[in-house]
């Protein structure tokens, strides 16, 4: 969970690499999500679902700002815990780091879209343009799963493409060919 962001934290609650100040709600859930122990880290997701429109601006407002930090880690952190607050709200922000430099990055956002199973349609075209020229296995793999998932026609070409194509792995040694082939059965069966 946000370590790294929490590292970027003194006591005081601020950010060392940018003097951010953060509320005292934020460095609640913050501290809950990292503190090791499942309840803490249940009860700090359903704060964070179950947040007031006020306090989800707030952390947002809070946490988008190290969606462009230098650290990838700490970027990931700022991707998990804006999809974890709202992610409605927070995709328009997230969706550029789909062409983020660092793969894992990448990976990270595709991982978090589907955790946070968000399968809205703004989604296709970048996904889409994963699977055809993303130079990492993994995320390619997870874009095809994504698409399956969405399971619109859309991402037919794209996924056929793959399907005859892609002779890729992810890390665990999966064929992206084979997920490909898999999504394209999902969206028939949505017929």
């Amino acid at each position: 969970m946000p370590l790294m962001i929490i590292r970027c934290m003194k006591t005081t609650g601020v950010d060392d690499s940018n003097n951010r100040t953060f509320s005292i709600e934020t460095q609640i859930i913050l501290a809950d999500l990292h503190s090791g122990y499942a309840e803490r880290f249940s009860k700090a997701v359903n704060m964070l679902r179950n947040s007031s429109e006020k306090q989800s601006q707030t952390l947002i407002a809070e946490v988008s700002p190290f969606l462009n930090h230098t650290d990838p880690e700490i970027r990931c952190d700022a991707i998990e815990l804006l999809m974890l607050c709202n992610p409605v709200k927070t995709i328009d922000l997230i969706l550029p780091l789909l062409s983020d430099p660092v793969d894992f990055v990448r990976n990270c956002v595709c991982r978090e879209l589907e955790f946070n199973e968000f399968y809205d349609k703004k989604v296709i075209d970048p996904l889409m343009n994963c699977l055809r020229h993303d130079l990492s296995n993994d995320v390619r793999y997870r874009a095809a799963v994504l698409l399956g998932k969405i399971g619109d026609n859309k991402a037919i070409q794209a996924l056929e493409w793959a399907m005859v194509f892609d002779e890729g792995e992810n890390y665990e040694g999966d064929s992206i060919s084979a997920r490909a082939q898999w999504a394209l059965e999902e969206i028939q069966k949505r017929k």
